[in-house]
């Protein structure tokens, strides 16, 4: 039985991930992963093969950029941020240039630096 997003195992679905991932970033890069992770044991050994993780926390903020798991609302865009960094929609996304969607899908399954994304 196939999983979903193209892959045919949980397993193909990692390796393909640690790999473009490790090809891009180097050891002492910062990555922030803005897409679904839980805390079983199989995730933090996958974890532990990414080049440039060290923490986890719910939301970063750095230039007047919120980088969020889930889209922040609208208002939060009005005053507070002039962009927000978000993962959660795969697929979709919200017609507002203001929401930079990381979903691996919209991102080909491979980090991207916030200059790449400032640029779209």
């Amino acid at each position: 039985m196939a999983i979903s997003r193209g892959f045919d195992s949980i397993e193909e679905h990692d390796e393909y991930i640690i790999n473009k991932w490790n090809n891009k970033v180097n050891k002492k890069d910062s990555v922030w992963i803005l897409g679904d992770l839980t805390m079983e044991k199989r995730n933090c050994e996958f974890l532990n093969k990414l080049k440039g993780f060290k923490f986890i926390v719910g939301a970063h903020t750095e230039r007047k950029i919120i980088f969020t798991h889930i889209p922040v609302h609208p208002q939060e865009l009005e005053c507070r941020y002039r962009y927000n960094i978000h993962a959660h929609t795969h697929e979709n996304t919200i017609p507002d240039e203001r929401y930079i969607c990381v979903s691996c899908e919209q991102v080909n399954y491979e980090p991207r630096s916030l200059e790449e994304l400032m640029k779209k």
